[in-house]
């Protein structure tokens, strides 16, 4: 196979690599808006594997990280029975994870059905129950691999140049 040919398919499979082919990490923030626990905040983060998002209908993708502290104590994947993330059209909706009943405290994240505005965040305490607000906060992609992508596709663009 001559030179050319080598370099024109490796640039075509980093333009068809799909854009979200690596971990997408997101932050959040509840806000609780009402219950017992009014007014305090609670953080956590989650990733999964944009691969598995293709992009058409309904669709719950499994989270491949999980972390929330609430109340004092900390929340993993192992927590929940099913934690994914929820999409339409390939649009993200929010989590959709819940504590089991065997939980210190009881607490599910819902998303969205329309939107990702649309998603909340509900607890049960012995005080009362209530529900939050969530602000999701996607994380940047980190510069060496934002640098690493440019320099493959610069590298295979000076391939076909010398080969013409």
């Amino acid at each position: 196979m001559n030179a050319p040919w080598l370099s024109l398919i490796f640039v075509s499979f980093l333009a068809a690599t799909p854009a979200f082919a690596a971990p997408v990490e997101f932050d959040f923030t509840v806000d609780i808006t009402s219950g017992a626990l009014v007014g305090e905040r609670f953080s956590g983060n989650f990733s999964y594997d944009g691969a598995d998002v293709v992009g058409t209908a309904d669709e719950f993708v499994d989270l491949s990280s999980f972390g929330f502290s609430f109340q004092g104590f900390d929340f993993g994947l192992n927590d929940s029975t099913d934690p994914e993330a929820a999409f339409f059209d390939g649009e993200f909706l929010g989590l959709s994870y819940s504590v089991d009943l065997s939980a210190p405290v009881f607490f599910s994240f819902v998303p969205g059905f329309f939107d990702v505005d649309d998603a909340f965040f509900a607890y049960e305490d012995p005080n009362g129950d209530g529900e939050g607000s969530i602000v999701f906060n996607r994380a940047q992609v980190s510069a060496p691999v934002s640098l690493f992508l440019l320099a493959s596709g610069l590298i295979g663009m000076l391939g076909l140049r010398k080969q013409s």
